[in-house]
């Protein structure tokens, strides 16, 4: 435990002992006491005129699978160590009954030969079963929009 925790309150979990990414997330409290800190939760919101808040969206792209906080971000990071991967996304569209699920897009190295099992076994070696992606779709490229960004709708409308 540091000392930017008030007393009986422990560090959340992943953050203990791990001073860079705890000052990064953990900001001193204007509001609080000297030494105070706060959580930077990566969510927008905007106080409404009768003084409550609204939550307007997120900073980032984390998504609930099954009730764990994911970033579709670093599933890309992990799936990108394959050498043979060249491009990723990770989304994450709801299935028909309305649970999200995580679809790895993955372009690979020019002449590179990508099977679904060696990518379902890189995510697997490092990740937690529920940021395996269900699915994993191989693209010869991943669709841009104008602005030369992937394209996630496009990504997403393909599913169907």
């Amino acid at each position: 435990m540091t000392d930017a925790f008030a007393p009986g309150i422990g560090p959340a979990r992943g953050y203990d002992g791990r001073p860079d990414l705890t000052a990064e997330h953990f900001l001193a409290d204007p509001y609080g006491p000297p030494g105070s800190r706060m959580y930077r939760t990566g969510d927008y919101l905007r106080f409404l005129d009768n003084g409550v808040l609204d939550f307007v969206g997120r900073a980032d792209r984390m998504i609930k699978i099954r009730g764990n906080r994911v970033e579709p971000e670093e599933v890309e990071v992990n799936l990108a160590r394959n050498p043979s991967v060249r491009q990723v996304t990770v989304l994450a569209p709801r299935d028909e009954q309305g649970q999200r699920y995580l679809v790895a897009f993955v372009v690979p190295v020019a002449g590179g030969r990508l099977l679904e099992s060696d990518l379902r076994a890189t995510a697997e070696a490092s990740l937690p079963d529920w940021m395996v992606p269900a699915r994993f779709v191989l693209r010869d490229k991943l669709p841009v929009t104008d602005t030369g960004k992937v394209d996630r709708k496009a990504l997403l409308e393909s599913l169907d």
